[in-house]
């Protein structure tokens, strides 16, 4: 299974039985994305003000589990996608990425946390190379978990920016455009849940 997946070894009966466990070790490397298991986090009290509250409470009843899968069911019969995107936009500090620490807490769910600073890389073509790479991890690790963990691009602004037009032969804006053609599709083809939070909702792709 290495194979398919680096960051997960699966051992043998005997050495299960030698160590005395049963469970797949995962062994997390550095790189662009980093997980976080959802008993690792702390629990914190957070407050909203009434609007953010209901929709706050109405995302954790959507995503817990029997929920979730009910609604892909029915989305899925329906030919619409089935992912979960989901966007946190306000002022620094106001709980945005707490927020989607205290959901993976309360529903179990382990938090794929997209390193944005290691994104874009100086070699032509590798950029894209990373951005599908953290898509397909996020598929291996969901077919892995019980439950489908949430890919956490903090920062989104960073990579979701705006499509420019071309003009002559840049290539810098036509790696920006290819990003964003591949995270677009990815989100439309995702099977699990991904959130991204901003300060800066304009500096997005409408």
């Amino acid at each position: 299974d290495r194979v398919t997946n680096p960051n997960v070894y699966i051992l043998t009966n005997q050495a299960k039985e030698e160590l005395e466990i049963s469970e797949i070790i995962k062994i997390q490397k550095g790189g662009s994305a980093n997980l976080i298991s959802s008993k690792a986090i702390k629990s914190r009290a957070l407050f909203y003000n009434p609007q953010e509250s209901i929709q706050v409470k109405k995302l954790y009843q959507l995503l817990e589990e029997k929920q979730f899968q009910k609604i892909q069911s029915k989305l899925n019969t329906q030919n619409f996608r089935i992912g979960f995107n989901c966007l946190f936009y306000g002022l620094p500090g106001t709980g945005k990425t707490e927020t989607v620490y205290q959901i993976a807490k309360a529903l179990g769910r382990d938090i794929i946390e997209v390193n944005i600073s290691q994104l874009k890389s100086k070699w032509f073509g590798e950029s894209e190379k990373i951005i599908k790479k953290i898509f397909d991890d996020y598929k291996s690790s969901s077919s892995e978990s019980k439950l489908a963990p949430i890919l956490l691009f903090n920062e989104a602004d960073a990579i979701f920016s705006k499509r420019q037009s071309i003009n002559g032969d840049s290539l810098t804006r036509q790696t920006e455009n290819t990003i964003q053609n591949i995270l677009l599709n990815e989100m439309e083809h995702l099977n699990g849940i991904l959130i991204a939070t901003t300060n800066l909702t304009h500096n997005l792709d409408d």
